[in-house]
C-alpha cells in the first residue's frame, strides 16, 4: 500500500499521519525531513500554528512533539528499539498548549511513519479520575474507613486495603470469605451482627448497619461500625451483591466508655454513684420479686470521717474513704453492688441473699479493717443497718433504703451509749 493510501485511511480514522525520512548528518545526527502528512496533522496542531505563523512545519513538528523529549534519546532509545516495543504509543505533553498527544512510530529503513492523535480530553479525564481516587483514598485513610463488596451467592468479599490494614493484616493475609471474617467477630457481637445482615437481606431494614468488636491479627479487639446496602438483584429479586463501608470507631467507643464511667461511677472510690446504684438496686429487686428470691440492702456510714478530716486533712479523709471502699469490694461477691451515696455513706445490695449471710460478709470486712488499722495513725470503722426484701409484694426503693438507714442509725446510737 502506498503512502497516499495510508494518509487517507488514517485521515478517515481521525488520526494524523506524517511520513518522515531520518537524516544522518554529522552536524545534525538526529535530524529528519517531512515527506508527507495528512490534513489531520494541521488540525491537531492548528492552535500553535496560529500563535507561531513564521514557524516552519518541520520545526513546528520538532517543537510540538519532539522538543518535549530528548532528540537523541528518542531516536536511539525509541526508534531503534521500536520492534522490541511492539509500536507501543508514547504520550507527549505540550506545556504551552496544556495538551497531550499520543504518537506511534513505524520504522522501515530510513523512513518513519508517525501516527499522531490528540488525547488531551482523555488524558485530562484520566488525570481528574486519578485525582479524585487519590482524594478518596486520603479521605478513607483519614476517616479510618474501608469499602467492601459481598457476593451473596458465593460469600466472597472484595475490599479496600484499609479494611485489612485497620486489623493489622496485609490485603493478601486478610480472609476473603464471609465465613472466615465472621470468625474474627467477638462472640458477644456475632448474633446481633448476623441478625442485622439477615434483616436487610430479607427486606425488613433499608440498610444493613451494626457495631461490633473484631479481632486484630495481634489478638486484641477493635470496634467497627459496618453499613451496607444491596446494589444488585437477580430476575427473581433475590439479592446478589451487597456493598458497604466499615469504619474504625474504637476511639469513639473508648470515649463513650469513659463518659459512661464518669456518669455511673463515683470518681473518688470507683464505686457506683447514687444514680447508677439506685438503677441497679431496682433491677435486683425486680429480679427478686420475679423469682421469689430474697435480697438484702445494707446501709453503711463511715465512722469518725469528720475527725479524720479535721485532724489529718481532707486528703487523708479521702484516702480513708477509698480504703474502706476497697476493703468492702474485696469481700463482697461479683454479683453484689457497692454504691457511694455521698459523703461518708454507702450501700451494698446483696441479691439472692438472706440477712444472716450478709451479716457474715460485714463481719469479715470489719475484721479485715482491724488488721489494716494496726498500721494507721487513725482507725477506719463503720456503722451499718440492714433491710431484707422478702415479701415480694411491692418495690418501694426509697422505703427500703429508709428502713436500712434507720437500722444503721439504731446501731450508731448503741455505739454512743456503749462508749
Amino acid at each position: 500500500m502506498n503512502t497516499y493510501n495510508y494518509l487517507k485511511i488514517f485521515e478517515n480514522l481521525g488520526y494524523g499521519l506524517i511520513e518522515t525520512e531520518i537524516l544522518y548528518h554529522k552536524n545534525k545526527p538526529y535530524d529528519f525531513k517531512i515527506l508527507e502528512m495528512n490534513k489531520n496533522v494541521k488540525n491537531i496542531i492548528k492552535d500553535i500554528m496560529k500563535n507561531n505563523p513564521d514557524l516552519e512545519l518541520k520545526e513546528f513538528f520538532k517543537y510540538s512533539f519532539i522538543k518535549e523529549i530528548n532528540m537523541k534519546d528518542f531516536f536511539e532509545g525509541y526508534i531503534r528499539n521500536i520492534d522490541k516495543l511492539n509500536n507501543k504509543p508514547i504520550n507527549v505533553y505540550n506545556k504551552k498548549l496544556d495538551a497531550y498527544y499520543e504518537f506511534v512510530a513505524y520504522l522501515k529503513n530510513r523512513k518513519c511513519l508517525f501516527v499522531i492523535r490528540d488525547i488531551t480530553k482523555e488524558q485530562k479525564k484520566d488525570i481528574l479520575i486519578y485525582k479524585l481516587q487519590k482524594r478518596l483514598n486520603i479521605s478513607l485513610d483519614i476517616g479510618k474507613i474501608g469499602w467492601w463488596e459481598l457476593n451473596i451467592k458465593t460469600g466472597y468479599i472484595e475490599f479496600h486495603k484499609n479494611k485489612a490494614e485497620l486489623l493489622d493484616y496485609t490485603i493478601e493475609e486478610f480472609p476473603k470469605h464471609m465465613y472466615d471474617i465472621m470468625k474474627l467477630v467477638h462472640p458477644d457481637d456475632y448474633e446481633h451482627t448476623m441478625n442485622a445482615m439477615k434483616k436487610h437481606l430479607n427486606g425488613e431494614d433499608e440498610f444493613y448497619h451494626t457495631e461490633y468488636r473484631i479481632r486484630t491479627k495481634n489478638g486484641y479487639y477493635k470496634w467497627f461500625y459496618d453499613q451496607g446496602q444491596i446494589i444488585e438483584r437477580d430476575k427473581d429479586h433475590s439479592p446478589l451483591n451487597l456493598i458497604g463501608v466499615v469504619m474504625d470507631i474504637t476511639e469513639r467507643k473508648n470515649t463513650e466508655l469513659k463518659l459512661k464511667e464518669l456518669a455511673d461511677f463515683d470518681p473518688l472510690t470507683d464505686c457506683y454513684n447514687r444514680r447508677m446504684g439506685l438503677i441497679l438496686l431496682e433491677e435486683k429487686l425486680k429480679y427478686s420479686k420475679r423469682y421469689q428470691k430474697k435480697c438484702v440492702i445494707c446501709f453503711i456510714d463511715q465512722d469518725n470521717l469528720k475527725y479524720i478530716n479535721d485532724n489529718y486533712g481532707h486528703d487523708i479523709g479521702d484516702d480513708s474513704l477509698k480504703l474502706l471502699a476497697k476493703t468492702i469490694k474485696s469481700e463482697i461477691r461479683d454479683s453484689d453492688i457497692l454504691c457511694r451515696i455521698g459523703g461518708d455513706e454507702f450501700f451494698i445490695v446483696f441479691p439472692d441473699c438472706v440477712k444472716n449471710s450478709a451479716l457474715s460478709v460485714i463481719n469479715r470486712i470489719k475484721n479485715k479493717l482491724k488488721d489494716i488499722n494496726k498500721n494507721l495513725d487513725f482507725y477506719i470503722d463503720f456503722s451499718f443497718g440492714f433491710f431484707e426484701y422478702n415479701d415480694f409484694d411491692s418495690i418501694d426503693i426509697d422505703e427500703f433504703i429508709k428502713k436500712a438507714d434507720e437500722d444503721m442509725y439504731s446501731m450508731k446510737k448503741l455505739k454512743k451509749i456503749s462508749k
